[in-house]
């Protein structure tokens, strides 16, 4: 029980962190500095959908985002709308990878960090994915997902030379955007 209302409140709070940092970009951009990018728009209309409980295409959009931009910061966002629809182990994921790329405000570090830490024992995390198996499995939904720059990540040093092939189109595709 504990656990559960540790994850909704977790949840809830993670809800207003994309908003806070629209919020503040929109500041940035009114005190002169840089106009948001691609990525940005992409972000925020990624946020209007997550606010309407769009979550799917809010999924898309943050994707779409990181693929043009390659921020942790996209990755962080994948982790809460993954944590929203409930799905473990890609939540965990993200929350990790966005954790190890800097893409968490460091006020929330913490809080990410523990609530990494509860989806790690929910869903045995740690145990699963350090299997080569898992991380070849992981790479493939990455790359069909066009997330080419993740899959290439994941699959450092144990690539089997389709999964290098794939991962060149993958990126050849990409930059062709």
């Amino acid at each position: 029980m504990k656990r559960q209302a540790l994850t909704l409140i977790f949840v809830a709070a993670a809800c207003v962190f994309p908003v806070a940092r629209a919020s503040a970009q929109a500041g940035d951009k009114a005190k002169g500095k840089a106009a948001p990018g691609p990525a940005d728009e992409l972000a925020q209309k990624a946020v209007a959908e997550a606010g309407k409980e769009n979550y799917e295409e809010a999924l898309t959009l943050f994707r779409e985002a990181y693929r043009i931009d390659h921020s942790s910061r996209w990755l962080y966002d994948l982790g809460v709308l993954h944590d929203m629809l409930a799905e473990c182990d890609d939540a965990a994921f993200f929350y990790r990878a966005a954790l190890w790329g800097k893409g968490v405000l460091p006020q929330d570090q913490d809080k990410v960090d523990n609530r990494l830490g509860v989806l790690e024992d929910e869903c045995h995390f740690k145990k699963r994915h350090a299997t080569p198996e898992d991380r070849h499995k992981r790479a493939g939904r990455y790359i069909g997902n066009k997330l080419c720059f993740l899959a290439q990540s994941i699959l450092t040093g144990i690539a089997t030379p389709a999964e290098k092939k794939q991962i060149d189109q993958c990126l050849a595709d990409d930059a062709k955007k």
